[in-house]
């Protein structure tokens, strides 16, 4: 769980890990628009939003008050859903 202000890993590994990163929280949107086979898809069954990249967690020492950190590797996968955005205006 992070923010701005830092992050607070929830039975936090002692040791580096490799994974996909996945995101929630009000900030990330809930579904494509018509597309519910593709949200079905990105999302896991609790919701989280699977972003494709691969990031390690490293764990902190203790001594900067933070329990470790997120780094993003790079993506996971190529074929990243391209969408237009689309503006209506009154």
């Amino acid at each position: 769980m992070g923010d701005y202000d830092g992050t607070r890993v929830l039975n936090a590994p002692e040791k580096e890990i490799i994974g996909e990163m996945q995101v929630k929280g009000p900030a990330v949107f809930k579904e494509y628009y018509n597309r519910p086979e593709a949200t079905k898809k990105e999302f896991t069954k609790d919701k989280w939003f699977k972003t494709r990249d691969t990031a390690e967690y490293v764990p902190s020492d203790g001594t900067d008050g933070y329990d470790g950190t997120f780094r993003i590797l790079g993506r996971s996968n190529i074929d990243v859903i391209r969408y237009v955005p689309l503006f209506y205006f009154q």
